[in-house]
C-alpha cells in the first residue's frame, strides 16, 4: 500500500472514531435531558401468555405507548 493511501486509510479511520465519539456523546446528553426508561419484568409461567403476545407484536413499544393512550383516554370520559 502506498502511503499516501495507507495516510488517507488513517484519516478515514480517525473522522470514524471522531464522528463516533462525538455523535454518541450528543445522543447521550440528549436521551438524559428528554428520554425515560421504565423496565417491567414478565415472569414465566405466569405471565408466558403476555410474553407470547408482545413478542407478536413488531412495534412493542409503540404497541405499549397505544395501550397506555386508549387507558388515558378511556379514563378521562
Amino acid at each position: 500500500m502506498a502511503l499516501s493511501e495507507q495516510s488517507k486509510l488513517r484519516k478515514k479511520e480517525y473522522n470514524q472514531e471522531y464522528n463516533k465519539k462525538t455523535g454518541y456523546a450528543a445522543q447521550s446528553k440528549y436521551h438524559k435531558e428528554h428520554a425515560k426508561q421504565i423496565i417491567f419484568k414478565l415472569f414465566s409461567p405466569q405471565d408466558d401468555e403476555m410474553i407470547a403476545w408482545i413478542d407478536e407484536q413488531p412495534n412493542k413499544s409503540g404497541y405499549i405507548k397505544d395501550l397506555i393512550r386508549a387507558d388515558m383516554k378511556r379514563k378521562k370520559k
